[in-house]
């Protein structure tokens, strides 16, 4: 019996029913992943498959590619309503595992992807740090910097999400941000970097206000001391910041993807992401958390282990937007 499935908008197969098997087990066809075989009249979810789509009285001979009559994974793609209606799965056992699985089948493109990123990097931040010394043009080079993070990262979560899909990764998958959704990836992480600036406002005039009024007493010869409630103000107004930023921030983790993959406006993506992730934010604060730990632990590694444990998270990351959001159906783009 021979089978095809569908990952993101581009159809996979044909595979044997052993090879399905196989992508079921290392989690590249899941329950909401689209399959269609000669004699269904149309793609399903893998979970709907019953006895008698199963196992056809008549097995086919000879299967070539999906005919024309038969559906597209484009074109029944689910709406937003239906994603958000179905369960949100935020699984962290599932996602070690497979950010695992992406890591050991293919450690070869991913550390060279990865040394080739780390030098870019690295330049950016190296221009980045001498333009900040620049009166005036360190505010330019901050937007220019918070623009330019957009697309870098979804390029690089791009990279992992082919892989998690079982596909192969290239090169050229990491800079595919610089690519048609240029724009709307940048504007993505620069609404997102000003939505924190916002927030981060009250903080600021608050410790600006005590740094005057401590520049003025230190002015007058006397050393400032700070009252009780001028240190509590401090605490709670940044207890308050760092909570909103968090909390904010998170709902925003499936944008660039969702700009990148599915062809998202940057606006209508934070939108989705947002509601998705209210749907369970500690658990997805959870999920991130785990992942960040497991980052982290590559610097225990003399720095050499941040190319095992970073690319497991970013594993991680592209899985658990894989996980929800593969069957959605991209926008159309004329």
């Amino acid at each position: 019996m021979t089978w095809y499935y569908a990952v993101g908008q581009q159809q996979q197969g044909p595979v044997s029913e052993e090879q399905l098997q196989g992508l079921v087990k290392d989690g590249v066809v899941t329950g909401d992943t689209l399959v269609w075989r000669e004699g269904m009249t149309n793609w399903q979810p893998y979970r709907s498959l019953n006895a008698s789509t199963a196992a056809p009285s008549n097995p086919p001979i000879a299967v070539g590619p999906a005919p024309t009559g038969a559906t597209t994974t484009s074109s029944i793609g689910l709406n937003e309503q239906q994603v958000l209606e179905r369960e949100y799965r935020v699984e962290i056992g599932e996602g070690l595992d497979r950010g695992w699985k992406v890591f050991t089948g293919n450690a070869g493109v991913i550390i060279g992807v990865g040394l080739i990123w780390l030098a870019l990097l690295t330049g950016i931040f190296f221009v980045s740090t001498i333009a900040s010394l620049i009166p005036l043009v360190n505010v330019l080079s901050s937007l220019v910097t918070t623009f330019l993070n957009g697309p870098i990262m979804a390029g690089i979560l791009f990279f992992f999400l082919r892989m998690v899909r079982g596909e192969s990764g290239q090169l050229g998958d990491a800079f595919s941000g610089f690519g048609p959704r240029f724009l709307h990836l940048g504007l993505t992480s620069l609404v997102q970097g000003l939505i924190n600036l916002a927030l981060i406002m009250p903080g600021a005039i608050t410790c600006g206000m005590l740094g005057l009024f401590s520049a003025a007493v230190l002015k007058g010869g006397r050393f400032p001391e700070l009252s009780v409630a001028a240190i509590a103000a401090l605490v709670v107004v940044g207890s308050i910041t760092l909570i909103l930023l968090l909390y904010v921030n998170l709902l925003w983790t499936f944008s660039l993807l969702l700009v990148l993959d599915k062809h998202y406006d940057f606006w209508p993506a934070m939108q989705l992401s947002r509601r998705m992730v209210n749907r369970r934010w500690w658990m997805t604060f959870v999920f991130l958390f785990v992942g960040g730990l497991v980052s982290g632990l590559g610097t225990l590694a003399c720095f050499i282990g941040l190319f095992v444990t970073v690319p497991i998270f970013y594993g991680m990351y592209a899985h658990l937007f894989d996980a929800n959001f593969r069957d959605l159906a991209p926008m159309r783009r004329e």
